[in-house]
């Protein structure tokens, strides 16, 4: 089970990253484990990896 809510939160910072969404992704990431975004940075590619760590950064 802990895997699958990984795997949809993962899913859910990479789908809003690819769409520029930056106002529910920083939500997203604010609820975020650390891990959990750790595991979906592998999967973005580098303009939406700078996004995320922006809004990470931001925090």
């Amino acid at each position: 089970m802990a895997d699958t809510l990984l795997r949809r939160r993962v899913e859910a910072i990479r789908r809003l990253a690819r769409r520029g969404a930056a106002g529910p992704l920083s939500r997203v990431l604010e609820k975020s484990r650390s891990e959990d975004v750790a595991a979906a940075i592998p999967n973005l590619a580098p303009a939406e990896q700078r996004l995320v760590f922006g809004l990470v950064q931001e925090d």
